[in-house]
C-alpha cells in the first residue's frame, strides 16, 4: 500500500513539473501586444504649450576701417620717399641755394647742362632767384619750369618779392606788378590792401612757375634808427602789424603760394644791418612775448607754412652775441615749442656778415641744424656746408633721425603744394 502511494506521489510531481514547463514556454513565445500610438492633433495644443527656441543673434558686423585722411595719405607717401633716400640725398634737401651755388656761374638764366647734372647729383630742397637770373617774364617762366622738371624730389622755387624796395621781379622792369612799400600800406590802416598784395603777388608768381615767396615781413619797427626794415614793415604798432601780416598770409594761401614770415624773433629793434655784420636787439624775453611775437603768432595762425629766422643777436636772452639763427633757445625753445610752429624753419642767408664773418661754412651749417632749423639758405660754400653736416652725422654729433625730421617736413610741404608726386 505504501509503495502504491509513493508511486502516485511521484507521478503527480512529474505532471506538475511538465505543466509548469509548458506554461513558461507559452508565455515566452507570445509577443507583447502593440501599443497604439496616440496622435495628437495640433489643434489640441495651445500656443502657451509650445516652447519656441530663440533664434541665435547674428554676429555683429565688424566696424569698417576709417578712410585715411588726406594728411595721412600724404604722410604715407612722404615716409615712402624718405625711406628710399640715401643719407647724401637727405642732407642736400636741407639746402636752399642760388643757381650760382650749383654751377659756379655768376649769371644763370637758363637750365644749363651743368646745372641739370648738379641738380641730379646734389638734389637741393630749394632754389632762390635773384636779379642776375631775371631777363624777362618768359625766360623766368621757362627757367623755373625746367628746374622743377629736373628735380628728383620736387623743389621749392622762391624769390624775395615783398613789394616796395625788396622786389627782385617788380623792380626788374619785365612787366611784373610792382607795389608800394609795406610801411605805406600799414599807414593806410586798410587791412584789405595787405590781402590784395599777397593775393596779387601769389597770382603773378604762379604764372612764372614759382611756388614760394620769402614774404611777408612780420617785424615791428620799434627802433627809429633802423634802416633795414623801416619801409619793409607795416609799422610800429604790434596789433596793426599782426592784422596786416595775417591778411597778407591769407592772400598768399588763397592763391596757392607758400609764404615765409620773417625775420624771427623780430628785426625791428636793431640798428645795425645783419647783411653787413652783427645786428643786436636789446629786447628781453618779456618784450618779445608782449610785442615782437604777436605778428608771428598771427601769421602762423593764418596759415604760414614757413618762418625765416634772422641773424639777430639777443644778449639779454641768449647771454652772448650768438645769432638767433644758431641758437637752440630761439629756434627750438621759442619758435618751435612756445609758439608751437610745426612748419618748415629756414635760416636767413648764411652769406650775410652776421654769420659769414664769424663762422666757417661747415660750422654754420651744423650749428643751424642743431639749433632747430630745417633748411639752410645760401651757404657761402655748398660743398663745405654739406661735408660739415655729413661729418657731424658720421661722428654722432647729429643723428640721422634729426636729419629725417627736417627732411620729412620739407617733403610734406612739397607734397602739399604738388611740387612732388
Amino acid at each position: 500500500m505504501k509503495k502504491t502511494i509513493l508511486i502516485i506521489s511521484v507521478l503527480i510531481i512529474a505532471l506538475l513539473g511538465i505543466s509548469f514547463a509548458l506554461f513558461k514556454e507559452r508565455n515566452q513565445s507570445e509577443p507583447e501586444p502593440i501599443k497604439e500610438e496616440t496622435t495628437i492633433e495640433s489643434n489640441d495644443i495651445s500656443e502657451s504649450d509650445v516652447v519656441v527656441e530663440p533664434e541665435p543673434e547674428p554676429e555683429p558686423e565688424p566696424e569698417p576701417e576709417p578712410e585715411p585722411t588726406e594728411e595721412e595719405l600724404l604722410d604715407l607717401r612722404c615716409q615712402e620717399i624718405l625711406g628710399a633716400m640715401t643719407l647724401d640725398e637727405k642732407i642736400y634737401q636741407l639746402f636752399f641755394v642760388t643757381p650760382k651755388l650749383l654751377t659756379g656761374e655768376a649769371e644763370v638764366t637758363e637750365l644749363t647742362d651743368l646745372m641739370k647734372e648738379n641738380l641730379s647729383q646734389k638734389p637741393v630742397g630749394g632754389i632762390v632767384l635773384f636779379k642776375e637770373n631775371i631777363i624777362s617774364m618768359e625766360q623766368v617762366r621757362n627757367l623755373n619750369s625746367d628746374i622743377a622738371n629736373n628735380a628728383k624730389f620736387g623743389i621749392l622755387i622762391s624769390v624775395d618779392e615783398e613789394g616796395g624796395s625788396v622786389a627782385r621781379l617788380g623792380n626788374a622792369n619785365i612787366g611784373f606788378p610792382a607795389f608800394q612799400h609795406m610801411a605805406e600800406i600799414g599807414a593806410s590802416g586798410d587791412v584789405s590792401k595787405a590781402y590784395e598784395v599777397g593775393a596779387s603777388l601769389a597770382q603773378s608768381l604762379n604764372e612764372l612757375n614759382f611756388n614760394m615767396d620769402f614774404a611777408p615781413v612780420a617785424d615791428v619797427l620799434t627802433n627809429p634808427e633802423n634802416e633795414v626794415v623801416k619801409k619793409r614793415t607795416f609799422g610800429s604798432d604790434a596789433n596793426l602789424v599782426s592784422d596786416m601780416v595775417a591778411a597778407e598770409v591769407k592772400g598768399f594761401s588763397d592763391n596757392d603760394i607758400i609764404c615765409s614770415l620773417k625775420h624771427f624773433p623780430g628785426h625791428g629793434n636793431t640798428e645795425a644791418d645783419s647783411h653787413k655784420g652783427m645786428a643786436v636787439s636789446n629786447c628781453d624775453l618779456d618784450t618779445l612775448r608782449e610785442r615782437e611775437f604777436i605778428p608771428f603768432k598771427a601769421g602762423i595762425e593764418a596759415g604760414a607754412e614757413t618762418v625765416m629766422v634772422g641773424h639777430i643777436s639777443l644778449p639779454n636772452i641768449i647771454g652772448d652775441d650768438t645769432p638767433a639763427t644758431l641758437s637752440p633757445q630761439i629756434v627750438t625753445d621759442l619758435l618751435r615749442t612756445e609758439l608751437n610752429f610745426q612748419g618748415v624753419i629756414i635760416t636767413d642767408s648764411m652769406q650775410m656778415g652776421a654769420v659769414a664773418d664769424y663762422y666757417s661754412p661747415e660750422e654754420a651749417a651744423v650749428k643751424a641744424l642743431l639749433a632747430g632749423n630745417d633748411m639752410i639758405l645760401m651757404p657761402t660754400d655748398l660743398d663745405r656746408a654739406f661735408n660739415g653736416i655729413h661729418a657731424a652725422v658720421e661722428s654722432g654729433e647729429i643723428s640721422e633721425d634729426r636729419i629725417n625730421e627736417s627732411v620729412h617736413r620739407i617733403l610734406m610741404l612739397k607734397l602739399k603744394k604738388s611740387s612732388l608726386k
